[in-house]
């Protein structure tokens, strides 16, 4: 395709010809030495995608300009005021190409995050943000152009514009967030960037890899915006040193979470399991099994046996216990025969399929070779109600709130569960009550529960939920609950389950929170533990209520009143301190407040009784305006009160330091207004002699 430029050749390096498909022969691999190596899967890759095409068919230069882009550049023209000039807008097309991606990966469910995909998306939105600071724009813009990629691709993609308002709400949270820190990180850099030029020994103009991490750490500059920027001020970065200093990070924190684990290090750990083979589990069909114990792990070792007290790692042929994944927790139980016995504490399986039993021995001895029964503990059947009702969870989420809705993470144990998601505000009440009424529903329904195994591929076909990032064999098991044609939930999902919904007896939501930008979290119970829980409540309520000499259903209305009488006695209490404060400075120094001078100042200084600091602040108020004094202080309990006239605040007066300077001479602390300050003391004895040293203080101003 040719542009308006018609001169030169075609292998040129100008603009006259724009490449729209290449073939690429991919056959051999090129040694350092020079030499070809043919490669065992030798194949053509075609480049050639939909903007291309799209250009060539609407006959314009290249892909920014065809319907894709040309939506969000004419938005981005007219909210930043500046014309787009194809190739020499190169930050508005950035801003163009990145909105779209981050737009379609949010309504997929991945919001920005500190680590996997989301925190790709974050980093996309962040260097989009940039370029618009490039162009003077300081405040949220980018959420303000989904509606135009909407535009440009809702009408193909049906679910993503139903999503528009989610996505945009999901973008202005994170520009806001970002922008918070970008001026601040602007600002460190222009100042990083100046230094290194003015530096005489730096000739090569280096950033740092370590300051290059710390933009990042301290400022959420990626590297690559820092490479951008650097680029431009003619800066090299030492990127090896910026992972370097990133791979320390990491390693401090790898070293505070592994603190008191049995392996620190996964390396040395699975080096030790690898000559065992994958385990069996056999735990779907039974909590029971007779097993062969394969090996034994003790302080980072292979052992031959474990005695009575010992806390090991124990490897099975054969396992009815199941390994924590997917959010549910690993299982317990016991492991016994004629020789010893032993408490399985926890499951963990490596990514190779090992699973460690760890097991403290409470008898005899345990030795490889040793045949043994094993046997699940029946808080098994909880935590399968409970992982069951997390899937109906999941769908009750998306069904209320929007398709937006992703699993971001979930725990399950026997007495609860925790589910997080991707939604952008807090529930309110009516949501929560929706959501638990439709899981509720499903349960009592009592629809089938059932799985299968099958091919990845295939399960795409069934429909069923997959989470984003997950990595999948080729075969995969499908959770499949309710009848064919009617399921309530497909999930892939390798957890235990119970066989009905019926089985789950009800939920109940605890708690419903935000876990970071864009991540809910709901706690809820079922079974035993939500039949648990209502048993505690009404114990509370039938305690309550005999607290309140009144009916359990009567609780709320004899509280409304018992607040009430409450609000009543506390403005009461407040007139009768009122008046108490009055009484005090009437009678106190022969009838009223004696009004002193110092330092040109008119003072009056009281210590009174049983006063609150509401109390107080209002005696004083009326004490200056009864005395006409330039400052007054009072004292009451551990309380002190300072106030200052219009007028002595215009000489030079200041109630914030007057009163410092008073708590100190009693132990406190204190500070305010130049018209009005409070201080607290801990020795109220020597109060009267710090009001005594208000005279000195004052007379230390003039």
């Amino acid at each position: 395709m040719a542009s308006a430029d018609e001169t030169g050749p075609i292998t040129g390096s100008g603009d006259r010809f724009i490449e729209i498909w290449n073939l690429v022969f991919m056959q051999f691999e090129l040694k350092d030495d020079g030499s070809f190596i043919p490669l065992p899967q030798q194949s053509i890759d075609t480049g050639m995608g939909l903007e291309r095409i799209s250009s060539v068919i609407l006959g314009v230069q290249d892909g920014y300009a065809t319907d894709l882009f040309k939506p969000t550049l004419d938005k981005l023209s007219e909210l930043t005021e500046l014309p787009y000039q194809g190739s020499k807008s190169v930050p508005q097309r950035i801003i163009a190409d990145h909105i779209r991606s981050v737009s379609f990966a949010i309504a997929d469910g991945i919001s920005p995050a500190n680590d996997g995909a989301g925190y790709v998306v974050k980093m996309l939105i962040r260097r989009a943000l940039r370029q618009a600071y490039l162009l003077g724009i300081k405040e949220p813009i980018l959420y303000k152009l989904v509606p135009q990629v909407v535009k440009a691709m809702g009408e193909a993609y049906p679910d993503f514009a139903r999503q528009e308002r989610y996505v945009a709400s999901v973008i202005e949270h994170e520009e806001k967030q970002f922008l918070r820190t970008l001026e601040a990180g602007m600002t460190r850099v222009e100042k990083l960037f100046a230094e290194i030029k003015a530096d005489q020994g730096n000739p090569e103009k280096l950033l740092s890899g370590e300051l290059a991490f710390d933009l990042w750490q301290t400022y959420g500059f990626p590297l690559d915006i820092t490479l951008d920027m650097a680029e431009e001020q003619g800066i090299t970065v030492d990127k090896a040193g910026y992972q370097v200093a990133r791979a320390k990070a990491r390693e401090l924190s790898r070293a505070e979470s592994d603190k008191g684990a049995l392996f620190g290090d996964a390396d040395m750990l699975d080096k030790l399991l690898s000559d065992f083979p994958i385990s069996y589990f056999e735990g779907y069909e039974s909590l029971m099994a007779e097993v062969s114990i394969l090996g034994i792990l003790k302080a980072g070792q292979l052992v031959d046996s474990a005695q009575e007290g010992d806390e090991v790692d124990i490897i099975l042929d054969r396992t009815p216990f199941y390994a924590e994944s997917g959010g549910q927790i690993g299982d317990q139980g016991l492991l016994y025969s004629e020789e010893g016995r032993g408490i399985v504490l926890d499951t963990q399986k490596n990514k190779e399929g090992i699973f460690r039993h760890r097991t403290k021995v409470t008898e005899g001895h345990l030795k490889v070779g040793d045949s043994l029964s094993a046997t699940v503990d029946l808080d098994r059947l909880e935590t399968a109600k409970h992982h069951s009702a997390t899937h109906l969870l999941h769908q009750a989420l998306r069904d209320i709130l929007g398709e937006h809705v992703a699993q971001a993470g979930s725990l399950v144990e026997p007495k609860r569960l925790r589910f997080d998601f991707s939604h952008p505000k807090a529930l309110d009440a009516d949501q929560v009550a929706q959501i638990e009424h439709a899981v509720n529903r499903w349960i009592q329904a009592d629809k089938a529960i059932s799985w299968k195994n099958m091919l990845l591929a295939e399960a795409r076909k069934t429909g069923a939920m997959m989470l984003f990032g997950e990595k999948y064999g080729d075969v995969v098991r499908v959770v499949s609950m309710g009848s064919e044609g009617d399921y309530i939930s497909r999930e892939l999902c390798g957890g235990i389950h119970v066989e009905r919904t019926g089985n789950i007896g009800m939920m109940m939501i605890e708690s419903e929170e935000a876990v970071s930008a864009g991540i809910r979290r709901i706690e809820a119970l079922v079974g035993q533990a939500a039949i648990d829980s209502i048993q505690h409540m009404r114990a509370m309520n039938s305690h309550l209520a005999k607290q309140l000499n009144t009916k359990v259903g009567d609780i709320p209305e004899r509280v409304e009143r018992l607040q009430q009488d409450y609000k009543a006695s506390q403005r009461e209490i407040a007139q009768l301190r009122e008046k108490l404060a009055a009484v005090q400075t009437a009678t106190q120094s022969g009838g009223g407040a004696e009004v002193k001078e110092a330092g040109g100042f008119r003072y009056s200084s009281l210590k009174l009784e049983a006063l609150d600091s509401v109390a107080l602040r209002n005696a004083a108020d009326s004490l200056l305006q009864k005395t006409k004094a330039d400052v007054v202080a009072l004292a009451s309990g551990g309380a002190l009160v300072v106030k200052v006239s219009k007028e002595a605040e215009g000489r030079g007066a200041h109630a914030g330091n007057i009163i410092r300077e008073l708590a100190a001479r009693a132990d406190g602390k204190g500070g305010g207004r130049p018209d009005m300050a409070q201080a607290g003391v801990k020795d109220e004895q020597k109060i009267p002699q710090a009001l005594a040293a208000l005279g000195d203080i004052l007379n230390n101003l003039s």
